[in-house]
């Protein structure tokens, strides 16, 4: 200690920059002494056309980068894990270690570096469909692509493991409508019954959502609906002797797929 100050006084314990070395065999968490900020970058296209009174359709082009992030979804990567070369000739694992010829380092280290980037780039069509004659509808499809590293090997050769992220959906395909069921008064169908008549047959509606997505390397469709009674006035009815709902869903898991 030289004036409360811890000071390494022994060359094998001084590293380069005059601090004191990393013991072997002591696993941690390393960070840079000069923090990088990570920064994205987005940009977009669109075109709109409406194709009738009440139907309109969207194409976009919808994109970003990402410049010093985080490996993947990981906050570190090991800076000390051994390189392949050698290995087929017998070539002891910490002999390849990148700083146990500097240091004799044997350990992993966990740096704390925002050293990748990323990329994603995407299709969007979107048709919409205003409510009129008691019919609405909404449906999207997405196309997109995603690539990211991967945090094994990154201290080697980035380039190794590079390429498709692990949670995107290479297709994603929603569609919602809305149809209140042309039964019952004011309706095209029955639209003169009675009152009885008509709190069996009207006021019903149809809801639907659809939601198919593909991705790597699983995939899912999903399909659900629901029939609703309602209120002359347009409220769903919750529940009671006046009101019902019905309601189904459907899931079905793609088989797992090998990823390429």
């Amino acid at each position: 200690m030289v004036g409360g100050v811890y000071t390494p006084t022994h060359e094998p314990c001084v590293g380069p920059n005059g601090r004191s070395l990393y013991p072997n065999g002591v696993g941690g968490h390393i960070r840079p002494f000069n923090n990088r900020l990570p920064t994205i970058d987005a940009w977009n296209v669109s075109v709109q056309h409406q194709l009738t009174q009440s139907i309109a359709a969207t194409v976009a082009y919808v994109g970003n980068k990402g410049t010093h992030t985080f490996i993947g979804d990981n906050p570190a990567y090991n800076i000390n894990n051994p390189t392949v070369v050698g290995y087929a000739t017998g070539v002891p694992k910490n002999n390849r270690r990148p700083f146990y010829g500097l240091y004799g380092w044997t350990q992993d280290l966990d740096f704390l570096g925002n050293n990748a980037n990323n990329k994603y780039n995407s299709l969007q069509v979107t048709v919409d469909k205003r409510f009129t004659g008691g019919l609405s509808l909404q449906s999207s499809y997405t196309f997109q692509h995603a690539n990211n590293y991967d945090p094994t090997y990154f201290n080697i050769d980035p380039k190794v493991n590079y390429g498709a992220s692990s949670d995107y959906r290479n297709h994603v395909f929603i569609f919602t409508e809305v149809y209140q069921l042309p039964f019952g008064r004011g309706k095209k169908f029955a639209g003169g019954v009675g009152r009885a008549a008509d709190l069996l047959i009207g006021g019903w509606s149809i809801n639907s959502s659809t939601n198919c997505q593909e991705w790597h390397p699983v995939g899912r469709s999903d399909c659900r609906w629901l029939l609703v009674r309602e209120h002359r006035r347009g409220k769903p009815r919750s529940g009671g002797a006046n009101g019902w709902s019905m309601g189904a869903t459907a899931a079905r898991h793609l088989r797992q797929r090998r990823a390429e």
